[in-house]
């Protein structure tokens, strides 16, 4: 029996895809997983972990890795509270519409992924996960992005397909030279923003949020300042899907602009 046992355990390894990953469970979607749509898994040999199955369930804490979660059925994902997630076998099925990781240490690099093993995926959020920098390359269908509580001092390769960007409470201190005209939503608080130049927003725009940014060169475009014009104080509204959005804008502090820096671009000083 001992050998049955031993012989079942080395064959069970062997056909593991997840051998090479580190860490204590990781989670899969995938053969591994029997009849379940997911299933929690220790990476050196792939065997179950002790927990509760609800197809459900879409939020997972202290995980080592993603795997290859095909079989998930979900439409949205959340993965909490680790000290690193490794991504380099991470498969996403092409239900999956928004993935979010929350209080994670390390995350393994974005730019190892195959753009085919996320394609499909149109919301990414990031919050608090030690990020110094934007999570590129995203999936090309990506339009909603979410990277608030990071280190993130630069946004000049923000990819255009982003129409929904909240980078509140990073470490921008300037925005310029931008073509934002696709976005609709932007967050910007709680960033030592000093600098907000020469970036071009259209009529799409719904809202803008620089509250806590002690801002001191302000200069935008005619169009841009008549999107800006239209916008009415904050509040909410919901989406199609339920989902409430906010709209208007949000500003705390007085936004003293050098008369002489705007004269130098031949701009006008006008109340917002």
């Amino acid at each position: 029996m001992l050998r049955a046992l031993l012989l079942d355990s080395v064959a069970s390894a062997a056909t593991c895809p997840y051998t090479s990953l580190g860490g204590t469970s990781i989670l899969a979607g995938d053969a591994t997983c029997g009849s379940d749509h997911w299933c929690l898994l220790r990476p050196s040999d792939c065997t179950r972990l002790q927990y509760t199955y609800h197809a459900t369930d879409d939020l997972f804490s202290y995980l080592g890795a993603l795997g290859n979660l095909t079989t998930y059925t979900n439409t949205e994902l959340t993965v909490m509270k680790s000290n690193r997630i490794d991504l380099s076998r991470m498969v996403l099925p092409p239900t999956l519409q928004a993935l979010s990781f929350k209080h994670v240490a390390s995350l393994s690099s974005f730019s190892d992924l195959n753009p085919s093993s996320w394609s499909e995926l149109t919301s990414l959020s990031l919050e608090n996960c030690s990020l110094s920098r934007l999570p590129l390359p995203l999936p090309s269908n990506v339009s909603t992005l979410k990277v608030v509580y990071n280190a993130i001092s630069s946004l000049a390769d923000l990819p255009a397909q982003v129409t929904f960007l909240d980078v509140g409470r990073n470490n921008v201190s300037r925005v310029s030279n931008a073509n934002w005209s696709s976005v609709t939503s932007v967050d910007l608080s709680s960033n030592p923003l000093r600098t907000f130049a020469n970036v071009q927003f259209s009529s799409r725009l719904v809202y803008f949020n620089i509250e806590f940014c002690q801002i001191d060169n302000f200069v935008v475009d005619t169009p841009t300042f008549a999107a800006l014009n239209t916008l009415a104080s904050a509040g909410d509204t919901f989406d199609a899907d339920g989902v409430k959005r906010p709209v208007g804008y949000r500003v705390s502090e007085n936004i003293d602009t050098n008369p002489a820096a705007c004269a130098a671009v031949r701009g006008q000083i006008h109340k917002l």
